[in-house]
């Protein structure tokens, strides 16, 4: 995975320390994650059992290791290319996230 820093906004850098975040699930969400362009621009990046599985076969990682690690991890880039925010995504009906 690429080494180069995200540029990530103050509330980003809180919610990555507070939700228990790596960077490497943050550049496993940007890099191999699916993506969902929202009508403000902006760019969702999701681990989904798609990308989980890119992951796998890419990286060659155990699949225990990825979905509990990052599948479910998103990353909301802005247009300019800063992180606002990220997560994880939970099941259920309170772990759902908008995606337009």
């Amino acid at each position: 995975m690429s080494q180069q820093p995200l540029f990530m906004t103050h509330h980003a850098r809180a919610r990555v320390e507070q939700r228990r975040i790596g960077q490497a699930g943050l550049r496993a969400a940007t890099l191999y994650g699916d993506r969902f362009v929202q009508v403000d621009g902006s760019v969702l990046h999701l681990v989904t059992r798609r990308a989980a599985q890119r992951l796998q076969d890419e990286l060659g990682l155990r699949p225990g290791y990825v979905d509990d690690h990052y599948r479910g991890v998103y990353v909301v880039v802005s247009r300019s290319g800063a992180v606002v925010t990220a997560g994880r995504r939970w099941q259920g009906a309170g772990g759902r996230i908008r995606r337009s």
